[in-house]
Formats: structure tokens, C-alpha cells, sequence
């Protein structure tokens, strides 16, 4: 309690403690941080906080097996704590730490998983931070450490354009024939033939003639063997295709010239 000498109140004695003790822990806080206090430097308990080197320590342990003592010792595990530690063997395998003897706590990736191999080196530094339940490697110094495990698949991108379209094919070999058309009908028959009266060149060819006319009425023909003796309608059938030859002319009875044809075939 503060004095107040006008009603008479005397103040408070503060024991020793109440100033001892404060100073004696920043003493401490900078002694602990490897510091040399010093009067003279009004800055120590910053510095002190800076380096943070109670909060290192060597590991002692053995392969996989991380152990620690800090000075001061801490006197139980508290959520949160961060640690740096010099580590004394490269793990071949899933890692536990023990901090000043207070119980083996796993050693897991910040995805909670398992240390491969390798992962911490001999020698490197790295952090650890406690969850509550165990500790996390939160910084690794190792060279050359394993790798970590792999994260989660990400989601499928978008489809992405359609590209242009490719060139065109070789042509296919042609198809078979077809099969053949129907036959066209057959064309009106033409107009009956007759042979004009006037002479003929003898040795003339008529080919195919189609004979429709009355033999008897304006021509002889002859067959390749015949005389004017075989003449006959049989001979040159009308409605036929016949080839012949002009042979010549005669007078027939009623005075008119009659062509001479010879067939050839």
C-alpha cells in the first residue's frame, strides 16, 4: 500500500522477493540464452528472446530414437511448444522423441504421417512443435533428406479445345461392275425397200438390203450358184437383211427394164 503522510498512512514494506526474484529471472532468462549479463546493456532480455537457445538441445539418442535435455528442464509437454535440435543419427525409418525424460512421443510429418527413410539427416537441425499428442517435423535442415509422402490427387482440369480436324484419307479402291442394264427395247421397222429403175454400175454392192418389195414386180435376183431358171419368192424372204450385187439388166415382157441383182449372202 503507498504512504500518505497528510492522513498519517504509512505505506507497505514490499519483502525482498518481490525484487529479488524478477531479477533474478531475467538474470537468468539471458545467462540461459548464453549471454554474459551485463549492466551496461539494456537490451539482453531482447536479445536473449532473439536467440532462444534454451529451447535447443543435442540429441543423445540413437537411430530413430530422438532424446533431448533442455536447461532449464521443461516439467511436462505443453501443446505448442517449439523445439530446434541438432540431430545425432539419419533415421532408417519412423522416428520418437524424448524431451529431459518426460516419455517417448511419435515423430510424424505435418500430414500426420510416418518418416521415410532418410528424411532427417546426422548433424542437420530441424524443428519440432507438439499438438498435444505428438510431435510435428515442422522445419527439416537435412540435406539430402527422403522424400515426403505425396499429397492428395487434385481435381481434374477442363477439357480443353477441340484441335483442328486431320487430312483427308487416301481414296478406297472402286467398287465391283454393277451388273448389266436391261436390253433396250427394239427400234419401229423402217420403210419397205425398193430398187430404183435406172441402171446399176455392174459389180455394185447393196449390203444388207431389208427386202419387203414383190420380186416378181421390179428386179431377178440370183443366188451365188443360181441362173435366171431358179429365180423364186423363196429366195429373198421379205422382212429380211440380204447383201447383193448388181449384175445387170434386162427387157422384161411389158418392155421395162428389169435389174439383175446376184445374191452374195
Amino acid at each position: 500500500m503507498n504512504g500518505d503522510p497528510s492522513i498519517g498512512r504509512a505505506g507497505s514494506i514490499p519483502p525482498a522477493a518481490s525484487i529479488e526474484h524478477p531479477q533474478r529471472e531475467i538474470v537468468t532468462m539471458i545467462s540461459k540464452n548464453k549471454l554474459t549479463p551485463n549492466e551496461n546493456d539494456l537490451m539482453q532480455l531482447v536479445k536473449a528472446s532473439v536467440l532462444n537457445i534454451a529451447a535447443y538441445g543435442d540429441d543423445t539418442g540413437s537411430t530413430n530414437h530422438i532424446s533431448i535435455a533442455l536447461d532449464p528442464a521443461m516439467d511436462g509437454y505443453v501443446k505448442g511448444t517449439l523445439l530446434k535440435i541438432k540431430v545425432a543419427n539419419t533415421n532408417s525409418g519412423p522416428v520418437d522423441v524424448n524431451v529431459n525424460g518426460l516419455g517417448i512421443k511419435p515423430l510424424r510429418t505435418v500430414t500426420f504421417g510416418e518418416l521415410a527413410a532418410e528424411t532427417i539427416s546426422a548433424g542437420a537441425i530441424i524443428g519440432i512443435a507438439y499438438d498435444g499428442v505428438q510431435w510435428q517435423l515442422v522445419f527439416n535442415g537435412g540435406a539430402g533428406g527422403g522424400s515426403g509422402e505425396a499429397g492428395q490427387t487434385g481435381a481434374t482440369g477442363l477439357t480443353g479445345p477441340q484441335g483442328p480436324a486431320g487430312p483427308a484419307g487416301a481414296q478406297g479402291p472402286a467398287g465391283p461392275q454393277g451388273p448389266a442394264g436391261p436390253m433396250g427395247a427394239m427400234g419401229p421397222q423402217g420403210p419397205a425397200g425398193t430398187f430404183p429403175t435406172t441402171k446399176y454400175a455392174i459389180g455394185s454392192f447393196v449390203v444388207a438390203v431389208n427386202w419387203n418389195v414383190d420380186i416378181t414386180s421390179s428386179c431377178w435376183a440370183y443366188g451365188p450358184q443360181s441362173n435366171a431358171a431358179s429365180l423364186g419368192s423363196q429366195f429373198l424372204v421379205p422382212g429380211t437383211w440380204q447383201y447383193i450385187c448388181y449384175v445387170g439388166s434386162l427387157a422384161y415382157g411389158d418392155g421395162n427394164p428389169l435389174s439383175l441383182f446376184q445374191r452374195i449372202a
